[in-house]
């Protein structure tokens, strides 16, 4: 029986051994880094969303399907550094089912409306015009599922030498988180349980939302990955680790330890609460530091940097704030401090 997600990626870590040329990073980090040319490295990642894992047709517009599934890519660029060059789109489509009997049947569900799949691809494009990335192929298949796969390959560069990694940080190292963590998570309980709050949540694009909470939704339906802050990071040599926050604060920041073989220490008090996040919070008689700490999506970096070097990154521009949340140690442990029995333990695609 496999016990998680990422006990999964570590055998199949194994499975495929150590990286050869021109592989010069493999598995472990948010992308692969191939060395195919003098001064540059391509960096690669792949991504998907699934119906039902990832979204709902109640609240996402096909236009926002498209453009997410390309934002959580480009956000994996940004974590190392890097800036986007194109990508190919997958279209997994539901078309048979099998009956009682074992019978092909089509699904009478809509799922297969080709207007439907080109928003998808419109919102696909859309995104990576805004961010300087072209879409340059991929495919189009079936499933006997009733669910719609939407799959992203990103190809991304880097200058060599400047990729930022999930394996740098060292005892000592400054923690930092970018924006608000928990937007996100909290924003997909608004969009799955209007009982969380005396406003109308049924809602279809982040665009149209008037009421305060309409961050919150906005930060699940349409992230924006950090790519400019990415670069900056790498390109001055200030990040000494650094992962975006896809599976939550906590596990992420442990994937950074587990890959650089330290711990960390978090002060609670620290991490940056959005006041979107505290008024929901506050209607709802719930914890924000659940959806800050354990919630998942949020597609900000979260990276770590020497004493020296961190009063440089108070001197970024960036269209987040960059928060210290704590330090590097030499545990090996992830401790959160100022917050007791919060389930902290992001998301886990196997459990």
């Amino acid at each position: 029986m496999i016990s998680s997600e990422f006990a999964l990626v570590e055998t199949i870590r194994r499975l495929a051994g150590k990286a050869r040329a021109p592989v010069a990073l493999g598995i472990g980090d948010d992308c692969a880094v191939i060395d195919v040319r003098p001064g540059e490295v391509l960096l690669h990642t792949t991504d998907c969303l699934v119906e039902g894992v990832h979204f709902r047709r109640e609240y996402f517009a096909a236009i926002d399907i498209g453009l997410k599934a390309v934002a959580v890519n480009l956000s994996d660029i940004a974590a190392m550094g890097g800036r986007p060059v194109a990508f190919l789109l997958t279209l997994v489509i539901p078309g048979r089912a099998r009956d009682g009997r074992g019978n092909d049947t089509i699904q009478e569900t809509g799922r297969d409306d080709e207007r439907y799949l080109l928003d998808i691809v419109r919102g696909a494009i859309a995104c990576g015009r805004k961010f300087g990335c072209q879409l340059a192929g991929g495919n189009v298949s079936s499933t006997r599922g009733d669910g719609l796969i939407v799959d992203v390959s990103m190809i991304g560069a880097a200058k060599k030498g400047c990729v930022l990694r999930r394996s740098g940080a060292r005892p000592g190292d400054v923690v930092l988180v970018s924006g608000h963590p928990g937007q996100s998570s909290a924003g997909l309980a608004l969009l799955n349980d209007s009982r969380l709050t005396t406003h109308d949540s049924r809602l279809r694009t982040a665009s149209s939302i008037q009421h305060p909470a309409s961050s919150l939704r906005a930060a699940h339906l349409r992230p924006q990955p950090m790519l400019a802050l990415g670069r900056s990071l790498a390109e001055r040599g200030l990040a000494t680790a650094c992962i975006d926050t896809s599976d939550g604060l906590v596990q992420d920041l442990g994937h950074i330890c587990g890959e650089s073989g330290v711990g960390a220490e978090i002060d609670a008090a620290k991490i940056p609460i959005s006041r979107a996040l505290r008024r929901l919070c506050s209607e709802s008689r719930k914890d924000p530091l659940e959806f800050a700490l354990g919630g998942g999506e949020d597609y900000g970096l979260l990276f770590t940097v020497t004493e020296k070097d961190f009063p440089k990154v108070r001197r970024l521009k960036s269209p987040v704030p960059i928060t210290s949340i704590g330090r590097i140690t030499r545990s090996r442990k992830v401790r959160i401090t100022g917050c007791d029995d919060l389930r902290t333990s992001g998301f886990d695609h196997l459990k």
